[in-house]
């Protein structure tokens, strides 16, 4: 045993010597605790040994009690406590506090209802004192309107017993929703045991209602509808409470209820119909689209348009669903600024851009022959001359590149636990508004294409550098989804494009080996022979490579290096942007000029409008023209009619006066049948 005394602690020698406290037993622990008590000047050297046994430190011979002390210091300061970096509610924009923030927009609205209810119209200020785009005055006032009548519904509900639901299903004061709610409690008490619902049922069920959701009509609402302030601060307190950002606000406005994804730890999403009542005071009052107040069709297509371009420029386009960081990299709140900036809509060619959805209707146009908004394989064949090969337009229709709209809810995609008449039930109940969707029929066809699925197309074909395209076209060359473009995929894409070459009497087509080096060495991909995703979007040849594959119009131009367009102009442009944040927008109004570039989609729109618009201007002369030669045709045949009623006049003057010569017993001379005058009567 090992026995520790003071001068043991206090020797000191230069070779290492290992130190054992475990040996020690419990008497000798014992008179070590009787002398700290005895002498104040041991306490410390003692306390230091049983700081040992717990660290189980080895004694290298120097000093242990100063080496405890500096250890103590070192523990002993505070640690240094790192700032908040992630905020999942938004960061704050200014100096005060959440609550102070939410104080300050509590009084400012304060002022403004003054004791009394609003309506839509006097509901903008209130919009603009929340520091809102304009244009999200809607959302918000209709959300209020959702809550308070969601709060007075559960009221009723707590105030009925599930016993006597008998009187309320029979109350036709009482809404259908609540009605609902009641008879399900009443239900679930008695544990009445249902046939569960196939999950793609469900699935579809639900897609229906966005599809149905996915209109302008559903954005009205009665003319008398009223917000008061209480119902107001009460559902302006559940969203932004706790935070300053405009987007995580805006965000919550927009959102439904239901939007929830339960399997990806309870996440938030917006689906493409929670933008449409956006879209309704848009296309209502912006002073640039003041000329489709009387056209709701166009308004309707417009709206598809907008929102179709905001979910292909979102990350993970392939999916419907935009979460709160997506939304935030989408610039749509200040895509909306922008519109307050100007009142020429098309001044910013971003996804408001007019432009944009005349070139993308007017090319629709030209395909729909029968214009129900749907077109088939050979329509789409059409596009830009045929410059599209048959593999890759039967890719685009079967929905590889995006789920196509319809295929979407086709029946032969559905499981077998399904039976033809539960989905034929569901689509008669969840009925579309829209004049395309409501035959029951389209729902099983397997080769169609709306106009919204043709809005993805024609940015990805017109745009090919971009990510979203590269992936789009990805997804419709990759034959076999194991994610690598092979040898196999350019085989069959070359024998496609060489019997379209031949069809367009294009005679100087390539051999295959040629075919097959230039495209690897186009792309250099890292894997021989295996090119990847991520081989496209690092390559700056990504638009060869696919005009090669399956685009041979737009290859022959660029080859030619021809004027498609504008491809290879570098055009930039000034446009006006909001100098501040978005936050500081509302309070100090500041512009400036931004030189940016034009991408080949923009350069495209540009250039296509004006022809389209050119084209327009003639056949409005030529159709003026006409009139006018119809009209000189008229004027002529009127001169004509005029002319030959002015002989008959004359014609009829001689007959009655041949009539009163007769009267007369004038000499006439009678030949046969054959009666006339004598000339040299006179």
């Amino acid at each position: 045993m090992l026995e520790v005394d003071n001068s043991i602690l206090l020797r000191e020698e230069k070779h290492y010597e290992e130190f054992h406290i475990d040996d020690l037993d419990n008497e000798t622990i014992k008179e070590i605790n009787n002398d700290i008590i005895k002498s104040e000047t041991e306490n410390k050297r003692y306390s230091d040994v049983l700081k040992l046994k717990n660290l189980k430190f080895k004694d290298s011979g120097v000093d242990l009690p100063n080496i405890l002390s500096e250890y103590e210091e070192k523990n002993s300061k505070p640690k240094e406590i790192i700032p908040q970096f992630y905020f999942p509610k938004g960061n704050k924009y200014s100096n005060i506090s959440n609550e102070e923030y939410f104080n300050q927009i509590k009084k400012k609205v304060k002022s403004i209802f003054n004791n009394k209810s609003l309506n839509e119209t006097e509901f903008n200020n209130v919009t603009n004192k929340c520091n809102l785009p304009k244009y999200l005055n809607g959302a918000l006032f209709r959300k209020v309107l959702k809550y308070a009548k969601n709060k007075r519904e559960m009221e009723i509900i707590d105030s009925y017993d599930t016993d006597d639901n008998s009187t309320v299903v029979g109350d036709e004061n009482i809404s259908s929703n609540i009605k609902h709610q009641l008879s399900s409690k009443k239900l679930n008490s008695k544990k009445n045991t249902k046939k569960k619902i196939p999950l793609k049922l469900i699935q579809l069920e639900n897609k229906l209602k966005e599809l149905k959701q996915f209109n302008l009509e559903n954005c009205t609402i009665p003319n008398d509808s009223v917000v008061c302030f209480e119902d107001f601060i009460e559902y302006w307190e559940s969203i932004a409470k706790d935070s300053q950002d405009v987007y995580y606000i805006s965000f919550y406005i927009l959102k439904d209820e239901e939007n929830t994804d339960k399997l990806r730890n309870y996440l938030d999403y917006l689906v493409p119909s929670d933008f449409m009542v956006v879209l309704n005071d848009v296309v209502k009052y912006h002073p640039g689209l003041k000329f489709l107040i009387n056209m709701p069709i166009f308004q309707q297509r417009y709206s598809e348009s907008v929102i179709e371009q905001l979910f292909y420029h979102k990350p993970q386009n392939w999916n419907r669903k935009m979460t709160l960081s997506e939304f935030r990299s989408s610039n749509f709140l200040e895509n909306l600024l922008y519109l307050q900036i100007d009142d020429d809509i098309n001044i910013h060619r971003n996804l408001f851009s007019y432009k944009h959805f005349y070139v993308i209707y007017c090319k629709f146009w030209e395909l729909d022959s029968d214009h129900d908004l749907l077109i088939n394989c050979y329509s789409l064949f059409q596009y830009d001359r045929y410059s599209l090969n048959t593999l890759i337009i039967e890719r685009i229709i079967k929905g590889y590149g995006k789920k196509t709209l319809l295929n979407e809810l086709n029946f032969n995609h559905m499981s077998n636990d399904i039976t033809y008449t539960e989905y034929s039930n569901t689509i008669r109940k969840n009925i579309t508004s829209d004049k395309t969707l409501k035959n029951s029929n389209i729902y099983q066809y397997q080769s169609i294409f709306h106009f919204r699925d043709f809005i993805w197309f024609m940015l990805a074909r017109e745009n090919k550098d971009s990510p979203e395209a590269i992936e789009y076209w990805f997804r419709c060359i990759d034959l076999d989804d194991d994610g690598y473009i092979s040898i196999y995929e350019i085989e069959k894409f070359y024998i496609e494009q060489c019997k379209h070459m031949v069809l367009l009497h294009i005679s100087d087509y390539w051999t295959f080996p040629d075919y097959l080096c230039y495209l690897l060495d186009m792309i250099k991909p890292k894997i021989p022979n295996m090119i990847s995703l991520s081989d496209l979007k690092k390559s700056k040849n990504s638009t060869t490579f696919f005009n090669m594959l399956f685009d041979i119009r737009q290859f022959e131009s660029l080859s030619k290096k021809a004027d498609y367009f504008g491809y290879f102009d570098e055009i930039w442009i000034r446009e006006s942007v909001p100098l501040n944040s978005l936050t500081e927008f509302f309070k100090d109004f500041k512009i400036k000029l931004r030189k940016r570039k034009l991408n080949n989609w923009e350069k495209y729109a540009e250039k296509m409008y004006d022809y389209l618009a050119n084209e327009e201007v003639q056949n409005e002369q030529k159709s003026v023209s006409q009139v006018r030669k119809k009209s000189y045709s008229s004027e002529k045949s009127s001169r004509k009619k005029s002319k030959s009623e002015k002989k008959l006049a004359i014609e009829e003057l001689d007959v009655i006066e041949s009539a009163d010569l007769l009267n007369k017993n004038d000499d006439i001379f009678e030949d046969d049948n054959i009666s006339y005058y004598n000339d040299d009567y006179d």
